[in-house]
């Protein structure tokens, strides 16, 4: 794919870049890790406040703040239906109001997962790349 580089260098490229990734799995990432719960953990069932938190925050960048998903779409991502993406979004908006730790992670989420989209060439709302 990269030629002239190692195995081990374009591993690493990839990983940077999020080649063969598309935005969900971009600023999902970022949830975990501002998080730190694992992907697995992010699509299962537990409600463990961070595990539910990094949900919310998924669901709300995904719907309100970088695009316009549909709640199915974000519920078959995420295994979920769609009235729990409803319920997501509408908590994350009320914590964001009421919890400034809460509005700290989202913050360094968003700030992140636009860096990397952009980085990467995906355009999301208020991007300056061209579609």
């Amino acid at each position: 794919m990269f030629a002239g580089l190692s195995n081990q260098e374009q591993k690493i490229l990839r990983t940077l870049l999020y080649i063969d990734r598309d935005e969900l799995h971009i600023i999902a990432d970022e949830c975990c890790q501002e998080f730190g719960v694992t992907p697995a953990q992010f699509k299962g069932g537990r409600r463990h406040a961070h595990e539910s938190d990094a949900r919310k925050v998924f669901c709300y960048l995904c719907r309100e703040e970088l695009y316009s998903f549909t709640y199915k779409r974000l519920g078959m991502y995420m295994k979920r239906d769609h009235s729990s993406i409803i319920h997501n979004v509408k908590q994350c908006g009320r914590l964001l109001d009421t919890d400034p730790e809460f509005r700290v992670k989202y913050t360094n989420i968003r700030h992140r997962a636009r860096q990397v989209l952009h980085r990467n060439g995906i355009p999301f709302n208020g991007s300056k790349i061209p579609a």
